[in-house]
């Protein structure tokens, strides 16, 4: 129904996307060009930095690290699973 770069350049935050239903929507931004950043804490243990959706200084935090490393943050979805 799309092209692969229907949503190139885009960049999407997905929280959630570590769930079965997260994961298909990242995947599916993903395979149309979308650059999808998801935060799960058991699957970023090792990662510096870590988000919790309820806490809004840390969403804040995290969507202004998505727009300096992609320049943007065109879509935020919350999943609940």
């Amino acid at each position: 129904m799309f092209t692969n770069d229907t949503l190139e350049g885009h960049a999407a935050s997905i929280a959630g996307g570590g769930s079965v239903l997260g994961m298909e929507i990242a995947t599916a931004y993903g395979r149309l060009g979308t650059s999808v950043i998801s935060v799960n804490e058991e699957r970023v243990q090792s990662a510096a930095a870590k988000c919790d959706v309820r806490n809004y200084d840390e969403v804040k935090a995290a969507n202004e690290a998505q727009v300096q490393r992609f320049g943007a943050l065109d879509i935020a979805l919350p999943v609940v699973a």
